[in-house]
């Protein structure tokens, strides 16, 4: 074989490897590091002119002859491999870059799709709306002549209603007299109505007296027209506010009673013998008048 084609197959390969790894500047030194400057006399005349021959030669020469040929063998098939792997990583990376780049693009598209749309949306109703002015401002003008509605009549505040007026206290009514003679005088017209009906007459009973004085002056002093039941009696009660005097006599109170079926039924009762009679008069509120007027009770009751 030539020497000077092995010599600069050898130089060449380290070279490129050389080149590869680390540049112009580390081309020498590789050079040192791969073959030695006294291996590669040696070498000189076996190396392969070829890079066929180079295969072949690696490939059925012993490690002990090629040393350094199976060793720039080994180099470059690692080469190849980082190559490789590193052709594969790129191509990943550049993958994942057009599935990106077509996912935006896709965006992209979509949205100028929309704004399209919307811009002929805007468009069409732009158009609709000149039209519908256009025949607006073409069709003759209606007279539309109406009346002014006359203002509504506020209406009239409410009449503020004036406070009623405090009442005046009440005038005591602890103040009272007992008619001694009406009382006695009730006694007497009782019985004649008693005779007119052909019933004996009733007798005076100071009990009686005494428990009508006190319903009377009870009826007086609480301002309560009532019965009561604190007697086991038959009762008659009178009441009248007035300061007429014909209106406080035995004629006028019994009269009324007897024109009361309940009362008159007591008056003609068969079954009672005695009786007693309590009346009196003073001044009285009444907040219906809001004044006091004079007042007459009466109580006649029986057994």
């Amino acid at each position: 074989m030539n020497k000077k084609w092995i010599i600069g197959l050898l130089a060449a390969s380290t070279l490129a490897t050389s080149f590869l790894s680390f540049g112009k500047e580390g081309i020498a030194t590789s050079i040192e590091q791969v073959l030695g400057s006294e291996r590669s006399a040696v070498m000189a005349e076996e190396v392969p002119q070829t890079s066929s021959d180079l295969r072949s030669v690696a490939a059925t020469a012993p490690v002990q002859k090629y040393p350094d040929l199976i060793l720039i063998t080994s180099a470059k098939k690692q080469d190849a491999r980082e190559r490789a792997f590193l052709k594969s990583v790129v191509n990943r990376v550049d993958l994942e870059k057009l599935e990106n780049m077509a996912k935006l693009q896709a965006e992209l598209k979509k949205q100028e799709e929309a704004a399209r749309a919307a811009a002929l949306a805007a468009e069409e109703k732009a158009k609709a709306e000149a039209q519908a002015a256009a025949q607006k401002a073409s069709a003759p003008v209606k007279s539309t002549k109406t009346s002014t509605p006359a203002p509504a009549k506020a209406p009239a505040p409410a009449p503020v209603k004036a406070p009623a007026p405090a009442p005046a206290p009440a005038e005591s009514t602890s103040t009272y007299n007992f008619l001694a003679q009406v009382e006695k005088d009730i006694l007497t017209v009782t019985n004649r109505y008693r005779q007119q009906a052909g019933l004996p007459p009733l007798k005076w009973d100071n009990t009686l007296y005494s428990s009508a004085r006190d319903h009377s002056k009870t009826m007086f002093v609480n301002n309560n027209f009532s019965h009561t039941t604190k007697y086991a009696v038959a009762e008659n009660i009178y009441m009248l506010a007035s300061s007429d005097q014909s209106k406080h006599t035995a004629e006028y109170i019994v009269g009324k009673w007897m024109a009361s079926a309940g009362h008159r039924a007591n008056i003609l009762d068969p079954r009672v013998t005695i009786m007693g009679a309590g009346v009196l008069t003073g001044k009285q509120y009444f907040s219906q008048y809001d004044r006091s007027l004079l007042t007459i009770y009466a109580t006649q009751h029986f057994r």
